[in-house]
């Protein structure tokens, strides 16, 4: 029975070994990642969500360049704005996309700061769901943590943060080497990810259905935190800080969204700083929205849009549109 039992145990521990084995093998690139992408079915899970927020704080970053004014924001100013970075040596356009959340939004302007002394503005573009936005089961992950992570900044975050991340994704998934087994490979894309799923559905109880979490009827505590820390921030490095929101579809339900962001920065006690951030507004019909939030139809119909936000705050007038 014992030697049974001995066996037994060789067995699994050699089960173990090669699931180890492969899971590193799979993190080495090239041929090794594409094989085991196939055999798990996993060639979808590219780090596209990742590298994007880890380009966006290493860009930050650089001295190499005569930046002294930033623009971050969601995936609305990314799909804007992006286009423009070729023929601008005064903006670094960094914006990125929703579930990087105002943590990430921070973590990108804070390291713009640090690494420019003579950084002058930033313009952030958001709108309610980005406000309302959290580190969740279903998209933090890749999101934040991981880029974070990457990037180096992780420690940069605040002691809440980072318990938050630690209760969401176990010590292990937020240790450096699990991040990088993770960043490098599709395969353990699927498993991290899946398994993320599964700890806050069955262990933690949590309904882990929608696609992203929102805070309804006031900007998050995440929001509030890295709010209130980027304003602070430039009011120390001297910087002038611009909120702009996202283009709105010219709707009923739009509208209405609009009117209950307002109430939301009312009930979060950061309307005296939102005046021009609800000016900033511009609607436009909504058969120029490509799915109702991202707005042009063409890269032209964008940067006719930003020409209007120009326009109509009188703010990045030395912005180059072409």
């Amino acid at each position: 029975m014992g030697k049974l039992i001995g066996k037994i145990a060789l067995f699994l521990a050699g089960i173990l070994v090669l699931c180890c084995l492969c899971i590193v093998l799979s993190s080495c690139g090239g041929v090794f990642d594409d094989f085991f992408a196939t055999v798990s079915s996993s060639e979808e899970y590219t780090p596209k969500e990742e590298t994007q927020k880890i380009d966006a704080i290493n860009s930050a970053k650089e001295t190499d360049n005569k930046y002294t004014k930033l623009i971050v924001g969601d995936s609305v100013s990314y799909f804007m704005f992006t286009q423009l970075q070729e023929y601008n040596d005064n903006y670094l356009i960094a914006s990125t996309s929703r579930p990087f959340t105002m943590a990430g939004q921070y973590m990108v302007i804070k390291q713009f700061a640090d690494s420019h002394p003579n950084a002058s503005e930033v313009y952030l573009f958001f709108s309610k769901d980005s406000w309302e936005s959290v580190i969740d089961p279903q998209c933090g992950y890749q999101n934040t943590v991981v880029p974070f992570i990457e990037a180096g900044v992780y420690d940069e975050l605040e002691d809440v943060t980072k318990q938050e991340i630690v209760d969401e994704y176990t010590v292990f998934f937020v240790n450096p080497l699990a991040v990088k087994l993770y960043y490098n490979s599709k395969m353990n894309h699927k498993l991290v990810l899946n398994t993320i799923i599964a700890y806050n559905e069955k262990i933690l109880g949590k309904d882990c259905s929608k696609m992203y979490e929102t805070t309804e009827g006031r900007l998050s505590p995440l929001s509030e935190l890295y709010l209130q820390k980027t304003i602070d921030l430039c009011n120390e490095k001297g910087i002038s800080l611009h909120l702009m929101h996202d283009p709105l579809a010219d709707t009923d339900e739009k509208h209405a969204e609009l009117e209950a962001e307002k109430q939301d920065f009312i009930n979060s006690g950061y309307m005296d700083i939102a005046g021009d951030y609800f000016d900033s507004v511009i609607f436009y019909p909504k058969e120029q929205f490509v799915d109702g939030v991202h707005y042009g139809q063409s890269g032209e119909m964008q940067k006719d849009a930003i020409r209007d936000i120009i326009n109509k705050t009188g703010l990045m007038t030395d912005l180059v549109v072409k």
